[in-house]
């Protein structure tokens, strides 16, 4: 489908059009090379400021930092090259076209380094490319996958830059380190792991050669996950493993956001799966505020808890992996509820969770807050004495404006679910109204003060850029949900002062953001970033929003999908004058279905 998309993508941040007075980006080309950089730095002789895992520039720029060491040159004569004019045994052409002393075909490959023996006996050794300074991980005997190179590279890729882009925290002791923990002992994440990560590099790849995907190797993991999921789940007693059956459905419904089909058909199949798992599998979240069984598990490497007989598997308690899940779990459905996919997870989690909150409480954000803090201790748990004071302190530091990441998601469902009751025109939307805008005052009065001073925090050596880049992706995600509120209820009203504060924090922290992660930050803030766009009237801004989506397309099929619909509201807000919903183009059936 030709689109704008098939213009050329802008390859890095600081190649793309941005406010000059804002900021400016693009490395010291004079400065000094650095000897103990990454070598994606030295060959391209900029200055590395030497950050492992991955270095900032590298990060900003989305590309894979390679610190792994190189032999140095020995000293001596040069050896004379097969085939040189100085060879003892130069090739020869032969009768049928051949080169004699040429390779043989006998070729085998084992781990890293490709042996080839010549038709003179001699062994020609070629060592092949490692990706990163990560240990090689080894895959015990119950995960008894055979992984090709293309494999050992996915997941190369999917502790390093792939964890990154999804999550802020170190990437060796973050959900996804811990996801990795469970694919090295269980065949079907595993497979997962090597599907997402093997896809994004195909499709990164792709953005360079017209389009044209090469490997179908991620989809084959793809479908041996799936056979083995559905397989897991006609074995009653073998569902007491939900911490991989919950690990297994995120990453399928990550692959399904960014390269599924435009009609969201496998992700809301996910979706209505893990809600039909909770119901079943959870009844009551009875045991939330108890011990937390069922995690740490032996196939993280620590001692775990007694399993609970299997008569009383409907009833597991869920472990404090698996709560953290559901608030991810949660957060990505009420993202598809925004744009028709979703709902089932969060419509299901509310129901559970009203047997866990006090019975004057109908407010399902103080539910989904127990849950969150059930997940408190999960670094610790998982890594026990071993996790460094350091992380300890950032989970500490950065624990308030998580839990504002989870009261966003709960209100993103609730304004999408009363979006939809109002485009249905159904009965009682005025009381809806009234709980939605109260529990974003609510969610508002508790994190007033992150809120008030989000856009004033500088980044610097003598701070913590953690804690700052979550304040510059969660803030701006409430006041997309104000935005989204205020524009479903106002549909016919010009921007009130509510909406242009919404407005400026939005594009003030996505600003500073960009400034300092590039699209790895916009990959995190692409809705605030959606209703920005649909709601400005300041062509500026609407074009530097349009510039980022077209640069994210290089990601994934959901950003370029959001950009083209993006432009089409855009555009025909301006020709009529007046707001247009996005999801009568949506329900219209010209455009494809997407998350962001």
């Amino acid at each position: 489908m030709d689109s704008p998309m098939n213009s050329d993508v802008q390859g890095s941040p600081d190649e793309s059009t941005a406010s000059p007075e804002l900021f400016h980006l693009g490395g010291n080309r004079h400065a000094p090379r650095s000897k103990a950089g990454c070598w994606t730095c030295r060959g391209k002789k900029v200055k590395c400021d030497e950050v492992r895992p991955s270095c900032s520039r590298c990060v900003r720029l989305s590309r894979d930092c390679d610190y792994i060491p190189r032999q140095r040159k020995k000293c001596g004569p040069r050896r004379p090259k097969i085939g040189s004019r100085h060879s003892p045994k130069a090739p020869t052409e032969m009768d049928d076209g051949s080169l004699g002393g040429s390779i043989s075909s006998n070729t085998s490959t084992e781990g890293s380094t490709e042996r080839r023996t010549s038709t003179n006996g001699s062994l020609i050794t070629r060592r092949l490319q490692v990706l990163s300074d990560l240990p090689p991980p080894t895959i015990s005997a119950a995960c008894s996958l055979v992984l090709s190179s293309q494999d050992h590279e996915a997941i190369q890729h999917f502790r390093t830059s792939f964890a990154i882009r999804q999550h802020t925290k170190n990437p060796k002791y973050s959900v996804l380190s811990i996801i990795f923990r469970l694919a090295e002992s269980n065949a079907m994440v595993m497979h997962m792991v090597t599907a997402i990560a093997g896809q994004e590099i195909s499709y990164l790849e792709s953005s360079e050669k017209d389009g044209v995907l090469e490997s179908s190797r991620p989809a084959e993991h793809y479908g041996d996950a799936i056979r083995i999921l559905a397989d897991t789940f006609k074995n009653n007693e073998a569902i007491s493993d939900m911490d991989s059956i919950l690990a297994t459905l995120w990453l399928m419904m990550q692959y399904e956001q960014r390269f599924g089909d435009g009609h969201g058909m496998g992700l809301k199949s996910h979706l209505s799966g893990l809600a039909a798992v909770l119901r079943t599998k959870y009844p009551a979240l009875s045991d939330l505020l108890g011990a937390g069984r069922g995690f740490p598990s032996a196939s993280l490497g620590v001692e775990s808890l007694p399993s609970p007989p299997s008569d009383s598997l409907e009833r597991t308690p869920l472990s404090t992996f698996a709560t953290r899940m559901l608030v991810w779990f949660s957060s990505f459905d009420a993202s598809a509820a925004t744009y028709g996919l979703g709902g089932q997870v969060n419509s299901s989690l509310t129901q559970l969770l009203s047997q866990v909150t006090d019975e004057d409480e109908d407010n399902p954000i103080r539910g989904y807050f127990k849950v969150h803090q059930h997940s408190n201790s999960l670094f610790r748990t998982v890594w026990g004495e071993s996790y460094p004071q350091s992380e300890l302190l950032d989970d500490l530091e950065n624990r308030e404006i998580f839990y504002l990441f989870g009261s966003c998601g709960q209100l993103r469902y609730m304004v999408a679910d009363l979006a939809r009751r109002l485009y249905h025109e159904k009965d009682g939307a005025e009381e809806q109204i009234a709980a939605v805008e109260g529990a974003i005052r609510l969610v508002g009065r508790k994190h007033a003060e992150i809120l008030r001073v989000a856009t004033s925090l500088v980044s610097d050596e003598r701070n913590q850029k953690r804690l700052i880049s979550n304040v510059r992706y969660i803030v701006p995600n409430f006041h997309a949900t104000v935005l989204q509120f205020l524009r479903i209820t106002r549909f016919d009203k010009g921007l009130d002062e509510r909406q242009r504060l919404s407005l400026r924090e939005i594009m003030t922290l996505a600003f500073k953001s960009f400034k300092q992660e590039g699209d790895t930050a916009m990959m995190r803030i692409t809705w605030p970033l959606f209703m920005a766009g649909l709601e400005t009237d300041d062509l500026l801004h609407r074009e530097w929003i349009l510039d980022r989506f077209r640069s994210l397309g290089r990601f994934g099929m959901n950003y370029k999908r959001a950009f083209l619909l993006l432009e089409a509201v855009i555009d025909q807000q301006e020709r009529l004058s007046e707001r247009v919903n996005m999801l009568d183009l949506l329900d219209s059936g010209c455009y494809e279905s997407f998350v962001v």
